[in-house]
């Protein structure tokens, strides 16, 4: 028996995020400390999300868990352009659920971040990695890791064949 393609845990670190997400939170600590935004989620497609609230919700309350490592750290101390301060604050940073509503509205599944968009500027990524986990691992749950990762080498080979096959535009 294979190993399925889903962690039990569907947000590991606090890195698992966009490196960009990680420099405008640098930039957001520097020139707007104090202030306050709101980011809503909502499913566009239609899709019924209601189903997966419980998972949901569960995953997100794991990521008051996380918290970047010394090892985490010193690699992001590599990169000029991080600053001390930004790096003190990120070692001390937690995802602070008090920012998040998370609710069914009008029959649709609803998450709702509002506070100082210093400490909700990291919440984009992961929550709309754990819906998107928690709705594939219901939609697909034969899929398996081999599975994943031949698809994944598959895409590879695609990449690399296709500056060979494609002429770019001027």
């Amino acid at each position: 028996m294979s190993e399925s393609a889903f962690a039990n845990r569907i947000v590991q670190s606090l890195l698992d995020t966009d490196f960009y997400k990680l420099t405008m939170m640098q930039a957001v600590l520097h020139n707007y400390p104090n202030v306050d935004v709101e980011w809503e989620f909502r499913c566009r497609n239609g899709e019924d999300l209601r189903p997966y609230l419980a998972q949901i919700r569960a995953q997100i309350e794991r990521l008051s868990e996380l918290s970047i490592s010394a090892e985490q750290l010193g690699f992001l101390e590599q990169i000029s352009f991080m600053k001390p301060d930004f790096l003190r604050f990120l070692g001390l940073f937690r995802f602070n659920l008090r920012y998040l509503h998370l609710a069914i509205e009008h029959d649709e599944l609803v998450l709702r971040l509002h506070g100082p968009w210093l400490h909700v500027i990291l919440f984009e990524v992961p929550l709309l990695a754990i819906i998107s986990e928690v709705r594939n691992q219901h939609r697909y749950p034969q899929i398996k890791l081999v599975d994943a990762r031949d698809q994944l080498y598959r895409k590879f080979d695609w990449l690399r064949a296709m500056p060979a096959a494609r002429s770019w535009p001027n």
